[in-house]
């Protein structure tokens, strides 16, 4: 609202004339007021909504103002914690400090107390560091650090150590290089890259390490092995190392000219792929897992096949070589043909067979019959002489009687050197003939059992193992006092077993020397034939001889246990 000055009022007359003019002035102010009036409500609505809309600012403000009071409260909480954090981490830094000066200490002292030379060049091939030893290799000082590599003397015959420390960097892969210094000295070069904690390449690592003893035993072993190999191909024994899988490492040339297969050939293969026959692969398979645990193992015989499919007769020696804890590394099998000389022994034995036979054939009908003979001449002499001269009868009677003994040791000596009890190839029969024999000898009861029918045998195999049998059952009546002997002639998986048992008291330990012929003869037939013999004690007690072979052909069916018949 606005107050005006109000001019005085005029005369009367005059009077009238100002009232009309002031009433309308008035009225006009009046007017005026009143839009002034409204103006300044309007201006004073305006200016309320504005003082309200500005009271909304500042509650709006006063909010965010608490807000970012919170706010500065949080980041001063924040701050004390970071602070805390930064106190925590400084003092962690300060411990990590002291480890890394402790750690650069000891990789300090192990430089310096390392006898391996160590080379760091940076990506340009400059020095960056080096261990003391490298002084014996380089013309190097410590203020030689940073300079090329190039730039030094070396005291070795290798020239293309930039080369190959550049194509390190290059390629990522590491590099050895065996090398002579200027003294002789042998040196084995490592290079591989340098590669810092966050696995970035930035640089070499060259270390120069002394094998000069080393390169000095290996040319010792080298020559050792060249004079060993150069010895096992001159002897004239088959000599095959072993591995502990039965793989063969070494074959001398004494076991390619025996099978036809050179050393490459068969060299990393098992001895049993192409070598050993299937029949007898078991066997030789528990021979020489059994030689794991003997030291020293009894020579053994099997069969190699050739090249050409013929079958070699080995004997063999094994010995072990072990290593330094006992563990078994080789078997060193040390082998002589003995192909021929089995043949020629059996050839022996078979002409002698022959002979013996004859020899009892000319005792039994000539021997026997020319003293039967003088001793019934001489009965007769002695009747005529007892007509005259009864004191010369007594003399003559007791002549007889000394022919005839003589007659008959005759006989049994035939029959001992004749088998008469094996006919052909039935040796069952033969068996039989045998208990029976025996029976008749002795008060021991004799069973034979045997399969129905057996693969048909060599001559020469029905005549050994008849005379096994007949050996092993002679030992058991003469050191066993058994009262019951079996005879078992058996097949299972492809092989012949004879087994002799008896229930008697065992062979003793110590026997005469004269007594153990027929034992070793037993172990020589079976050895003739291929097969295996083993003497062992029974489970009640006696004596159980076995002799098993490998046979192509088995039986269908078995034969019950029969009783050898009695006299």
């Amino acid at each position: 609202m606005r107050l005006e000055r109000v001019a005085p009022r005029p005369p009367a007359n005059e009077a009238e004339a100002t009232d009309a003019q002031r009433v309308e002035q008035l009225e006009n102010e009046l007017a005026e007021t009143k839009r002034q009036l409204q103006d300044t409500i309007e201006e004073s609505e305006t200016t309320t909504e504005e003082l309200e809309s500005s009271n909304e600012e500042l509650l709006s403000m006063n909010e965010e103002l608490q807000s970012k009071n919170e706010e500065i409260e949080t980041s001063k909480e924040e701050l004390r914690s970071v602070n805390e954090e930064l106190k925590t981490t400084n003092q962690e830094l300060k411990a990590k400090i002291q480890e890394l000066t402790k750690t650069n200490s000891h990789l300090r002292n192990l430089m310096q107390a390392t006898t391996v030379a160590t080379l760091f060049l940076d990506r340009d091939l400059c020095v960056e560091w080096f261990t003391p030893r490298v002084r014996d290799h380089f013309s190097i000082r410590e203020a030689d650090t940073g300079r090329p590599l190039s730039d030094l003397t070396k005291h070795m015959e290798y020239d293309g150590l930039l080369d190959d420390a550049q194509i390190v960097l290059d390629s990522l892969e590491a590099f050895e290089q065996e090398i002579q210094d200027d003294d002789g000295r042998w040196l084995l070069v490592r290079m591989r890259p340098y590669r810092t904690v966050d696995d970035e390449v930035d640089g070499v690592v060259v270390t120069f390490v002394d094998i000069t003893d080393r390169k000095q035993a290996e040319l010792k072993v080298r020559e050792e092995r060249n004079f060993v190999e150069s010895l096992l191909d001159t002897v004239g024994a088959l000599i095959v190392v072993l591995d502990t899988e039965h793989r063969i490492v070494r074959f001398n040339q004494k076991c390619e000219a025996i099978t036809g297969y050179s050393a490459d050939e068969v060299t990393g293969e098992s001895v049993f792929e192409r070598l050993v026959p299937k029949e007898e692969a078991e066997d030789v398979r528990d021979l020489l897992d059994a030689s794991r645990e003997d030291p020293a193992p009894d020579p053994h015989e099997y069969h190699w096949i050739t090249r050409e499919g013929n079958r070699r007769l080995i004997r063999w020696s094994n010995t072990n070589l072990t290593a330094d804890d006992g563990t078994l590394q080789y078997i060193i099998g040390t082998g002589v043909d003995i192909t021929r000389r089995r043949q020629l022994e059996r050839e022996v034995i078979g002409v002698s067979d022959k002979e013996r036979r004859r020899i009892g054939q000319d005792l039994h009908d000539i021997l026997a019959s020319h003293l039967s003979g003088t001793a019934m001449m001489t009965k007769g002499l002695a009747r005529k002489i007892k007509d005259g001269q009864e004191i010369e009868a007594a003399k003559v009677r007791e002549i007889s009687d000394l022919i005839q003994d003589a007659g008959e040791q005759a006989r049994k000596l035939s029959h001992s050197l004749m088998p008469l009890e094996v006919h052909g190839d039935d040796l069952l029969e033969g068996f039989e003939n045998l208990a029976r024999r025996k029976e008749k000898m002795t008060d021991v009861t004799f069973t034979v059992e045997t399969h129905e029918s057996l693969p048909a045998l060599d001559p020469d195999i029905i005549s050994h193992l008849y005379r096994i049998a007949s050996e092993a059952v002679n030992n058991a009546i003469k050191h066993g006092a058994p009262n019951r002997v079996d005879l078992r002639l058996w097949m299972e998986d492809d092989r012949l077993s004879l087994v002799v048992k008896d229930d008697g008291v065992g062979i003793p330990e110590d026997i005469p020397d004269e007594d153990t012929l027929g034992l070793n003869m037993i172990r020589y037939r079976a050895d003739l034939i291929g097969a295996r013999l083993t003497i062992d004690s029974g489970e009640d007690g006696g004596t159980v001889v076995t002799c098993s072979m490998p046979i192509t052909h088995s039986p269908e069916s078995p034969r019950p246990v029969e009783e050898a018949p009695s006299s």
